[in-house]
C-alpha cells in the first residue's frame, strides 16, 4: 500500500497546453475567419450586448478547444494566455477598470463555416457572475508585444465544473468568449484588445489554454 502511495506522489501534476481548434473574431464587419488577429471591445460600459439589436456595437472573440485528451484528476490550475500587439491605444489604468474576461459560450460553432448571422444564437453568457476570470497588462512596454493571462480559476464562475461538462459532452469541445467593456465610442478604435489568433504563423504567439491536473 505504501508503495502505491509513493508512486502516486511521484507522478505529480500533469500540465497540458491546448491551442484552439477554432477561433473567431465575432463582429458584423469581420469577413476573414482565418484572420491572424482577434479583437475585443464593449459599449456603454457593458461587455455583452443585451440583445441582437445592440450586437453591432460590440466585438467578441470566441475560442474552442478539444479537451478529449485531458487526463482524469483534479483540475488545480487553468490559465488562458494571449499575445497582444504592440502599442495599444489604452493605458494600464484604463484596462485595470476594463479587463479582458473569459465567459462561457456554446461550442456549436466552426471557424470554417462561421457566418455572423449565427451570433444571434451563439453568444456569451452576459451574467454579472458568469465570467471565469479577467486579466490585463500590468505594464505596457514601448514598441513591444506583451502577453495577457487570465486565471480561469479565479471566478466567480466555476471553470472546473465547466471543463467537466465539456469532457462529458459528445463533442469534447470547450468554448470561451473573450469580452471587455473597453469602449471605442469613448476612447477610439485603437483602445481595443487586439491579439494573435491560432492562425498566426509564429506558434509562440497563439492563444494557449494551460491546464494543470493533479493525478
Amino acid at each position: 500500500m505504501l508503495t502505491v502511495i509513493a508512486a502516486i506522489a511521484l507522478a505529480g501534476p500533469t500540465t497540458i497546453d491546448l491551442i484552439p481548434t477554432d477561433d473567431i473574431w465575432v463582429y458584423s464587419h469581420s469577413v476573414d475567419t482565418h484572420d491572424i488577429y482577434l479583437r475585443v471591445w464593449g459599449a456603454g460600459g457593458k461587455e455583452v450586448a443585451k440583445d441582437a439589436g445592440e450586437m453591432e456595437d460590440f466585438g467578441y472573440s470566441y475560442l474552442k478547444f478539444n479537451v478529449s485528451k485531458i487526463p482524469a484528476g483534479k483540475l488545480t490550475a487553468a490559465t488562458l494566455t494571449v499575445t497582444h500587439i504592440a502599442n495599444p491605444g489604452y493605458d494600464v489604468a484604463y484596462v485595470a477598470q476594463n479587463p479582458l474576461r473569459a465567459r462561457p459560450v456554446p461550442a456549436g460553432f466552426d471557424e470554417n463555416t462561421w457566418d455572423y448571422s449565427k451570433a444571434a444564437e451563439i453568444y456569451p453568457d452576459a451574467g454579472e457572475k458568469a465570467f471565469f476570470g479577467g486579466g490585463y497588462p500590468k505594464t505596457i512596454p514601448a514598441d513591444k508585444e506583451f502577453t495577457i493571462s487570465i486565471d480561469l480559476m479565479k471566478g466567480p464562475n466555476d471553470f472546473s465544473a465547466y471543463l467537466g461538462k465539456a469532457r462529458a459532452a459528445s463533442s469534447k469541445a470547450l468554448a470561451l468568449a473573450l469580452t471587455s467593456s473597453v469602449d471605442i465610442q469613448d476612447r477610439g478604435q485603437s483602445c481595443i484588445y487586439k491579439f494573435y489568433s491560432k492562425d498566426c504563423e509564429t506558434s509562440s504567439k497563439r492563444p494557449v489554454l494551460r491546464l494543470t491536473i493533479d493525478n
